[in-house]
């Protein structure tokens, strides 16, 4: 701790913040740019991997707004389970830009960009709770907060559900694409609240 009481930030976090920030994050970016360039255009794929990099990169920001503003007071406590959660982010993100044409043609019932984006919301959700815990000092940003996150998770869990529901009546095609409609909308939905708290609601 502090003069003051507050945690120090150790070595070990800041270590931990160079990786996530000046490696990972940046290598998973430039291959889901790079990727995207060389798509072949289908039009629903083609959204929901805009949606994605868009995503992906407010996400970045956002966990680089928040980790070197508290970074340049040395007060954030950036331990080994949020970096092994953000770790399981960036790679749910990128398993859900890698398997984008199930929605076109599905063929596996796990393996779905709608599973994917579930599973990165309720790890958002464990982020936020476990900041908070070893985390007293409030957000540059705080107005994404655990409450946003699980409604952005039950959003995507439904989508989820519904495609699971296509699945077992085979015959349902326009069920199919009533959740890709969803599922659409709903990422749509969370990367303007990603906006939102990163551009338009941050602290100064």
């Amino acid at each position: 701790m502090g003069s003051k009481g507050r945690f120090r930030a150790t070595l070990g976090d800041r270590n931990r913040k160079f990786v996530l920030l000046c490696l990972v994050y940046p290598a998973i970016l430039g291959t889901i740019i790079w990727e995207f360039i060389g798509k072949p255009f289908e039009l629903l794929t083609w959204s929901v991997a805009l949606l994605l990099a868009f995503h992906f990169t407010l996400d970045f920001i956002y966990l680089k707004l928040n980790l070197e503003y508290h970074g340049a007071e040395d007060s954030f406590r950036y331990g080994w389970s949020l970096f092994t959660i953000d770790l399981g982010i960036v790679v749910l993100i990128r398993l859900a830009f890698t398997t984008l044409d199930e929605m076109v043609l599905p063929s596996s019932i796990l393996s779905h960009p709608y599973s994917y984006l579930t599973g990165v919301y309720v790890l958002y959700v464990i982020w936020e709770i476990i900041y908070a815990r070893h985390n007293p000092i409030q957000k540059k940003s705080p107005e994404t907060t655990p409450k946003h996150y699980a409604m952005c998770c039950t959003a995507f869990l439904s989508t989820f559900v519904l495609y699971l529901a296509s699945q077992a009546l085979c015959s349902a095609t326009w069920l199919h694409h009533a959740t890709n409609v969803i599922f659409v909308t709903v990422l749509l939905c969370a990367v303007g609240e990603h906006f939102w708290s990163v551009f338009l609601r941050v602290k100064a």
